[in-house]
């Protein structure tokens, strides 16, 4: 054959151990490389051909007999990705990207994984979604783990490995009910921003002033901190920015925890580096990931052990009822 061949379009070889022939291709269903031993070079472009015409009617092996675990495989590496929001306006955020994987590892492979996907029916669909159910997990992680089997089912439809996608249409199951939020007064506000360390004050005066979320108070750099014009500009969700205004008390908060960080590096002196509001990482992203996580956890801890009567109410104290600027009055 002449000319430069298409990626993925197989070639065949004579190897040169034993002098045999052989047709190789990539089965785009698991990225894995198909081998087939052939009488001469002739017959392995013929086999090679046979492959190709199965590939292009949907049997990625030259069967529908694929299973669920090896087509995961491929969709976790290969198509969620570059996977869509539910409006198809931006790629799937990196955080319901590891959320969809983490669901797929660790509640549907292990039940159906080893079903070919042909015989995945809507009743092992729901009765994978009960056994979370049973094991405790909670009504938003069930509807999470729904989603990934949808997205997933989805891509083995559009590659004709399955005639209908099982996880549509069925009866969710409901989940364990979360526990009731805490929501802060006043009183409980103004004991945690008088934390003493300056790094935790931050981290929760830009939860309480302008009401950041957990993770874009984590991300927030003094590139987007403007104390002069009193304004704040943070990436909110579906990466879109938005700028917000700064009290008198999170400024006055803001302008100690920069002094105090000029103050660390003076003492280092390790130059000048990016100053993080609520956390002082440099260039390194794991470091920066693990500082951050740091800081979160010390938050967490003072901010459990100073609301009263959250652990007697069996009641869920978690940062982001810190978020409430509008129902408590912070001066």
């Amino acid at each position: 054959m002449s000319g430069k061949r298409k990626n993925g379009a197989g070639t065949v070889y004579r190897r040169k151990s034993d002098g045999r022939w052989l047709a190789a291709w990539t089965d785009p269903a698991t990225g894995k490389r198909r081998f087939v031993y052939a009488a001469s070079e002739a017959d392995g472009y013929r086999r090679l051909e046979e492959a190709q015409a199965r590939i292009a009617a949907g049997r990625a092996d030259g069967t529908k007999r694929i299973r669920l675990v090896e087509f995961a495989g491929y969709w976790k590496r290969e198509l969620l990705p570059y996977a869509t929001s539910q409006r198809g306006r931006s790629t799937l955020a990196a955080g319901s990207q590891r959320l969809y994987k983490d669901a797929i590892n660790l509640h549907v492979v292990p039940r159906i994984g080893n079903l070919p996907l042909a015989d995945i029916t809507p009743a092992d669909v729901e009765n994978t979604l009960r056994h979370m159910v049973r094991e405790g997990k909670s009504d938003s992680y069930v509807q999470i783990t729904h989603k990934a089997m949808v997205r997933l089912f989805k891509e083995a439809e559009k590659a004709r490995h399955i005639d209908r996608n099982p996880a549509r249409g069925i009866e969710i199951p409901a989940g364990k009910k979360a526990k009731q939020k805490v929501v802060p007064n006043a009183e409980q506000i103004k004991a945690l921003l008088k934390v003493e360390d300056l790094r935790t004050r931050a981290l929760i005066a830009m939860l309480v002033y302008p009401g950041l979320r957990i993770t874009e108070a984590l991300t927030v750099t003094w590139l987007d901190v403007d104390l002069g014009n009193r304004t704040l500009t943070v990436m909110g969700k579906g990466s879109k920015p938005r700028t917000l205004a700064i009290s008198q008390g999170l400024a006055e908060i803001l302008g100690a925890w920069r002094t105090e960080q000029a103050r660390q590096r003076l003492q280092r002196s390790q130059g000048v580096q990016p100053l993080r509001p609520a956390d002082c990482a440099g260039h390194n992203p794991a470091l920066a990931a693990a500082r951050q996580r740091h800081t979160a956890d010390r938050a967490r801890c003072v901010y459990r052990g100073r609301l009263e009567g959250a652990r007697a109410h069996r009641l869920s104290a978690h940062l982001h009822g810190l978020r409430a600027p509008r129902r408590v009055h912070v001066p």
